[in-house]
């Protein structure tokens, strides 16, 4: 695949001083923790829960600002936003659908990081 990186992690080495154990692990509960979340986001708009969207949001913001993926970035940051605001579950779920997409890609790339 010669897709390029949608994240980077100079952050984690960065903060772990180079340490591969540390940015493994890091990389590890990224993607146990991340793709629940993402079911969560996802029953949120099923129930049109505005304010557990945001409380899912803005628990995710942290992760995906540190593994440095933009466009997840400029997406989690407009979920959070919009469910603030509470009027568009279908401008919200589109957001979703798209941050979904673009972690399922990250995803794949961090597995293949751990390999």
């Amino acid at each position: 695949m010669t897709d390029s990186k949608l994240y980077s992690l100079a952050y984690l080495q960065d903060v772990s001083g180079g340490n591969e154990e540390f940015i493994k692990q890091m990389i590890s509960l990224f993607l146990e923790i991340t793709p629940p979340q993402i079911q969560e986001l996802k029953e949120g708009i099923d129930t049109i829960d505005f304010e557990g969207i945001g409380k899912v949001a803005h628990g995710m913001k942290p992760s995906i600002i540190q593994m440095k993926i933009k466009s997840g970035e400029s997406l989690i940051k407009q979920i959070e936003t919009e469910s603030k605001q509470a009027n568009d579950i279908e401008a919200l779920s589109q957001y979703i659908l798209e941050l979904e997409n673009t972690l399922e890609k990250v995803f794949i790339q961090l597995e293949n990081e751990l390999k």
